[in-house]
């Protein structure tokens, strides 16, 4: 139980630390990773498309402004998955991430504003600019007098101001305008002039800011902050991939040395298990040799007991041993008991080694096996000429003709 309370915190410990490494060494999510740079990738791509479809408009090269749509919706498509972007990061990294996240956004919204602006601005100026050219040249063609020479000034004018539109050529265009607004007698119906001089008026007042438009939409800082997003999200990608393998790492080392200890444990337990199983076989033993002397006549005791001492010379796989016994009151031996077994191969501490003893180079070792004392009794022990209550001493020598030394083993019985 005392084992149990110990072992039950360093387990949780093991754990803990075991599932921090795990979560910690988890490597970026691969597909959220490569949907941020794909909604970067579109937000630098379409904004170049944009910006290149928005000249085409104004040079009159694109009748339709499904591009621009287009463009418009994909860029807040790839919006709505930056945000996803912060999650690489932590502390002030994922601050920065989501302030570079948010200047995109606010950039694509005002591209946005002023795409709107341009269409319905750069729709009423290219109307007008087709009006202008159809009517002015029809004028010129049909009529003659000073209205055709006014019409052809205007034209000129005119084109001179929308290649460059200038202040100065949009006064120059606006006083051919004036002159040609004031009555005449000529036969140029009074209808078409005016609308020639509205619409010019038109192209002068739209022009230049529909050029601001353009420009505007060709300055847009959008590309700038999505590669600027990129270059951080990117660093911080690395980073994080980093700490990640950093972290595997440490599970992998904390792995093999748990698989360390685990073989550990295993080679203790068959070391354990084998010394049991030895154990086991020597107690079976023992209890085999004493169930022998049950009820054993006296005339077959010192039979039994030279057989228990074979067998204990056989199991313990010994060269020899040999049982003295003596009165206490008397140093002299009064009788034994010898076995000599086979004779093992190899060298001394080979065998020795093989019998299971432990031997000492410099001294020999005997074990005692001592026993309390029988009751006095009028009876004869198994030794010769044992008196009654004497106090016997059982000496168990192993023997080596070769090297001339002994071991013994110690035990209860």
């Amino acid at each position: 139980m005392k084992s149990l309370r110990i072992l039950a915190p360093i387990v949780a410990c093991l754990l803990i630390i075991l599932t921090y490494l795990l979560v910690q060494g988890a490597a970026p999510d691969a597909a959220r990773h490569e949907r941020t740079l794909d909604a970067l990738r579109t937000v630098i791509l379409y904004n170049a498309a944009l910006q290149r479809d928005v000249l085409r408009a104004r040079a009159g090269l694109l009748r339709s402004y499904d591009p621009l749509v287009r463009s418009i919706e994909n860029l807040n498509d790839a919006t709505q998955t930056m945000p996803a972007a912060r999650d690489i990061a932590s502390g002030e990294a994922r601050a920065d991430i989501d302030r570079r996240v948010a200047e995109v956004i606010a950039a694509v919204r005002d591209e946005e504003a002023l795409v709107e602006a341009f269409k319905s601005d750069n729709a009423l100026l290219q109307n007008s600019l087709n009006y202008f050219n159809y009517m002015s040249g029809r004028l010129t063609t049909e009529g003659d007098g000073l209205r055709a020479v006014e019409i052809g000034a205007l034209m000129i004018t005119m084109s001179r101001f929308i290649n460059d539109p200038q202040p100065e050529a949009a006064k120059a265009v606006t006083a051919a305008l004036d002159r040609l607004a004031r009555p005449s007698v000529d036969a140029v119906p009074a209808s078409d002039v005016r609308s020639l001089v509205s619409h010019g008026r038109l192209i002068v007042t739209r022009l230049p800011a529909v050029d601001d438009l353009v420009a505007r939409l060709q300055t847009a800082p959008t590309s700038e902050r999505a590669r600027a997003l990129q270059d951080l999200y990117l660093d911080a990608h690395g980073r994080a991939a980093a700490r990640a393998a950093r972290f595997q790492t440490l599970l992998y080392i904390a792995a093999l040395v748990l698989v360390g200890y685990v073989a550990y444990l295993f080679a203790r337990l068959r070391h354990n298990a084998r010394i049991l199983r030895e154990r086991l076989e020597f107690e079976g033993l023992i209890a085999s040799i004493s169930t022998q002397f049950i009820n054993l006549p006296r005339d077959r005791i010192r039979a039994g007991i030279s057989k228990g001492l074979a067998r204990l010379v056989e199991h313990a796989g010994l060269d020899g041993a040999q049982i003295f016994v003596s009165r206490t009151y008397d140093a002299d031996f009064s009788g034994g008991y010898f076995y000599r077994g086979r004779v093992l191969d190899g060298p001394p501490a080979e065998r020795h080694h093989r019998a299971g003893f432990a031997l000492d180079a410099r001294e020999p070792r005997t074990a005692r096996l001592h026993r309390r004392p029988p009751r006095r009794r009028a009876s004869r022990g198994a030794g010769e000429g044992m008196p009654a209550g004497a106090s016997d001493s059982i000496v168990a020598v192993h023997t080596d003709v070769a090297c001339r030394r002994a071991a013994g083993f110690s035990g209860s019985r």
